[in-house]
């Protein structure tokens, strides 16, 4: 159907590059269910893809039985590959999507592991901070120190009580162990803050490592069909029922898409030239005939030559001259069209 032989080798290339994009969608598609699917459906998009040119050839040949039969499986097989590319398509913009969420959320999730480590930073350090204040002992002395000191108070009261019972001295030796025990709480709930503090301050180092490996991905077709959503609504702000009719219609013109390409450029590629010709003029227009032309040709009548006495020069006039039979053939082809406007109408 090309009489240029590099634009039918580009026709060809094409044509087989759009195929195997068929065939890998539709294989793609098939082996999520099994591999007797994809075989199956890997050879419906070959004919898909190259049945139309086999028709184009058979159009002119005497199998009319055989034409008129492929064509509809021609129908059938298009219709089926156009599905398959369709599901492999939204399939992997689909995946694409989720892909994207699911990164944005480990990158999110960091983010907030990273924030609340420094909440529980801020926290024991406030907390640390009022003790310290209203004890400023506690800057001098540990827990450990203070349980030392309980054994020899004890002591000390066991034998006062010996003396002849608990009295004044006695009772003073117990205000001063129970305090002895109020600054052990105090200290041990100042070890336990310290200990908490720094666990979260190596728990926010590791939260900023993990932070730091986890980038923050964006869906090339999320933003795809947010973009397309705002220009036909016109809106800055696209919902999410916009976004997901843009997303279906751009997966279904890519599935129709690629079948169609595959089998316009295959049938220009490897169509011979006689058949492709052939095809082509059964789909032409007739051609109405064309009125004879007229002949409007200037022509000249020579006058007769003056005598040379007369030293006269005449102009010699230029007519049309337009037979008898060329004015019929006028009026005929006027009747012609007359009658063709009139059957048209």
């Amino acid at each position: 159907m090309l009489e240029s032989k590099f634009l039918r080798t580009i026709c060809k290339i094409a044509g087989t590059l759009l195929t195997l994009t068929s065939l890998w969608l539709t294989a793609c598609f098939g082996l999520s269910i099994s591999i007797g699917m994809m075989l199956g459906l890997g050879v419906i998009a070959f004919m898909s893809a190259y049945l139309p040119a086999v028709l184009v050839e058979l159009s002119s040949t005497p199998y009319r039985n055989v034409f008129r039969a492929g064509i509809a499986v021609a129908a059938i097989v298009t219709v089926i590959d156009i599905t398959t590319n369709v599901s492999t398509g939204g399939t992997h913009k689909t995946s694409d999507v989720v892909q994207a969420k699911v990164q944005n959320i480990k990158f999110e999730d960091k983010r907030d592991a990273v924030a609340s480590a420094k909440e529980e930073i801020a926290l024991y350090e406030k907390l640390i901070s009022d003790l310290t204040n209203q004890n400023p002992w506690t800057t001098s002395v540990s827990a450990d120190g203070l349980r030392g000191q309980i054994q020899p108070m004890e002591e000390a009261i066991r034998q006062e009580a010996r003396r002849g019972g608990c009295g004044p001295k006695c009772l003073a030796l117990k205000q001063e162990l129970a305090e002895l025990h109020n600054r052990i709480a105090i200290a041990e709930k100042l070890d336990e803050h310290t200990k908490k503090l720094q666990a979260a301050r190596n728990a926010l180092s590791n939260a900023i490592a993990q932070a730091e490996s986890v980038e923050q991905d964006v869906s090339a077709v999320a933003t795809q069909n947010f973009r397309l959503a705002s220009l036909f609504t016109l809106s800055r702000d696209p919902d999410e029922g916009a976004q997901h009719w843009v997303d279906q219609w751009l997966t279904v013109l890519f599935g129709v898409g690629i079948t169609f390409a595959a089998q316009f450029f295959n049938v220009l590629g490897w169509v011979s030239d006689s058949r492709g010709m052939a095809f082509m003029e059964r789909f032409a227009a007739p051609q109405r005939p064309s009125a004879p032309p007229v002949d409007l040709t200037p022509r000249t009548v020579p006058a007769p030559t003056p005598a040379v006495s007369e030293r006269v020069v005449e102009h010699q006039p230029t007519i049309y001259h337009i037979k008898g039979a060329d004015i019929m053939d006028m009026l005929r082809s006027s009747a012609q069209r007359a009658r063709g406007a009139y059957a048209a109408a």
